[in-house]
């Protein structure tokens, strides 16, 4: 292995280390390290076989660079509790993770609009509005940034409020750091896994949440097994699916069960879909299925 290709590759990690601490945005940077990895990394070749201790010394600490990345949590500590407040900052920076404290609303708002962050840790009984208000009106400015409530307040209608309020878990203080970190954890995995809430075909709008198909000023709401044929329709688009497959996929039937189901479904679900300017069509193959196209 040449020694300029390791020089290279060490600046590149450099680089990216830097690119860490100014961001602090896991999945870029563990997306920039495997990009770089690919490019200049030799793979199964002759050159990557002369110095077999070199390479270990070099990838080890790459692979562990890139697991810690990947699983950095850039936190927004929303409390007013000074010992508290310390405690948690103390947990977070020991577990590897960033903890930016505010004590007031007014503050974590300002954070929250001008800087973004993996999770929102937030306090009820904050000094200039309660928690619950705070999160609506994250919510009503569009910040999804995942939420999650920790607070004395422990009564079962407190808990609905929060998750009412848009708030995405409740755990109530005293607390166990460990179950504070899972949770966290658990709210980060999901907010990497991000599913969309809408979806354009031709200049119909799906909203993926309430299950409504819009068109104009026209919009429709599906019956669940009405979105599932759809769902199913739209991820197979341009393909024949014949019914017995959609048996399967819809209705979790995988035998015939001697009736017109499939074929009555996928009227209703056409005649729901007719709305002017709607540019998809669900096409009858004789004999094969059905096809969803997209016209636009």
């Amino acid at each position: 292995m040449e020694v300029k290709r390791i020089s290279n590759w060490m600046l590149d990690l450099k680089i990216a280390w830097e690119f860490t601490q100014r961001s602090c945005d896991s999945r870029t940077i563990t997306y920039y390290l495997v990009f770089f990895h690919k490019v200049t990394l030799p793979f199964g070749n002759d050159e990557s076989k002369t110095d077999v201790n070199l390479w270990n010394s070099h990838w080890q600490p790459l692979m562990a660079f890139v697991y810690l990345c990947s699983h950095f949590m850039n936190l927004l500590l929303v409390e007013d509790d000074p010992e508290l407040g310390r405690q948690v900052a103390g947990w977070m920076h020991d577990a590897g993770h960033a903890l930016k404290w505010e004590k007031t609303a007014a503050a974590a708002l300002e954070v929250i609009r001008k800087q973004e962050c993996d999770a929102v840790i937030l306090d009820v009984g904050l000094p200039d509005m309660n928690g619950f208000s705070l999160m609506e009106k994250l919510r009503r400015e569009g910040v999804r940034t995942p939420v999650l409530f920790l607070t004395a307040r422990a009564e079962v209608s407190d808990r609905v409020r929060g998750f009412s309020a848009g708030g995405d878990d409740y755990l109530t203080k005293p607390f166990a750091f460990e179950e504070l970190l899972a949770r966290l954890e658990a709210l980060h995995r999901r907010s990497t896994n991000h599913v969309p809430t809408h979806r354009n075909l031709g200049k119909c709008r799906l909203d993926l949440m309430k299950r409504r198909v819009s068109c104009g000023g026209e919009s429709v709401e599906l019956q669940p097994r009405e979105w599932c044929l759809l769902e199913v329709l739209m991820s197979h688009e341009g393909r024949v699916l014949p019914k017995k497959f959609l048996l399967e996929q819809v209705w979790d039937i995988h035998f015939d069960p001697g009736t017109n189901v499939v074929d009555a479904m996928v009227c209703r679900l056409r005649r729901k879909l007719e709305m002017p300017g709607c540019d998809v069509m669900i096409e009858t193959i004789r004999g094969k299925g059905y096809v969803f196209k997209t016209l636009a």
